[in-house]
């Protein structure tokens, strides 16, 4: 099977899962990512821009494949839900794969043995499913009822709120993240530094004395999106 048309398989698959994701979780990112995978694909249906396709796709597929298999680490690590970790398993090997054969296609490898092209377009679009079926549930754990000073969440890449407070001394704040990629909990000023993948609840433990601290997602991009707040110690 020619390198290209797996190319095409994973990068339909990617597409399908996003956007289904998307469209059960009202997420903007896997919106921009489905439709990101769709422009790509009609690249490659123009031979002049194919390269340009596959260009695209390649770094799609890297970027999704470091992101959700460090994600399916942690929160395997961390022992949260089955759904989330195979919502992020599915989507690694989708792109795991895509990128094998964008970088084959860019190498002119000849057309994969028939077998193992039927196998890898196999590999891909099982693992489609998977992370469709696997979308629905990906809700997060909620973390036990704890003493905690604050708690907030993250959607749309946006904290569920800008502004926190609590009494000096010890302080805990609990984060749960319900977008489909990382957001951190960041404190330069008390060395805090929290990440959390999908799905997954972290907690933050620190000492501050009383003052006003910024708080940011160090996710690139992510602060000058609209991610950071304050915490008002008092």
């Amino acid at each position: 099977m020619d390198p290209s048309r797996l190319v095409r398989v994973a990068a339909a698959s990617e597409a399908v899962a996003m956007l289904f994701f998307a469209a059960s979780h009202a997420d903007r990112d896997a919106v921009a990512l489905g439709v990101a995978c769709l422009i790509g694909l009609a690249l490659l249906s123009w031979r002049r821009s194919a390269g340009v396709g596959r260009v695209l796709l390649g770094l799609l597929f890297l970027d999704v494949a470091f992101f959700t298999a460090s994600a399916a680490a942690s929160l395997t690590s961390n022992g949260e839900g089955v759904g989330p970790i195979a919502l992020q398993v599915s989507l690694a090997a989708i792109s795991i794969v895509g990128l094998l054969t964008v970088i084959a296609a860019f190498l002119r490898r000849p057309p994969v043995a028939r077998p193992l092209g039927r196998t890898v377009a196999a590999v891909a679009i099982v693992a489609g499913l998977v992370a469709i079926a696997s979308a629905g549930g990906a809700r997060p754990v909620q973390a036990a009822s704890q003493s905690s000073s604050a708690r907030i969440e993250t959607k749309d890449t946006a904290y569920s709120t800008l502004e926190l407070t609590a009494r000096a001394g010890e302080i805990r704040i609990e984060m749960t993240n319900n977008d489909l990629f990382w957001h951190t909990f960041t404190i330069d000023a008390l060395s805090v530094d929290v990440r959390v993948p999908l799905a997954g609840t972290r907690a933050a433990v620190f000492t501050a004395a009383p003052g006003v601290y910024q708080y940011y997602c160090q996710i690139p991009g992510h602060a000058s999106a609209g991610m950071r707040g304050t915490l008002t110690v008092r």
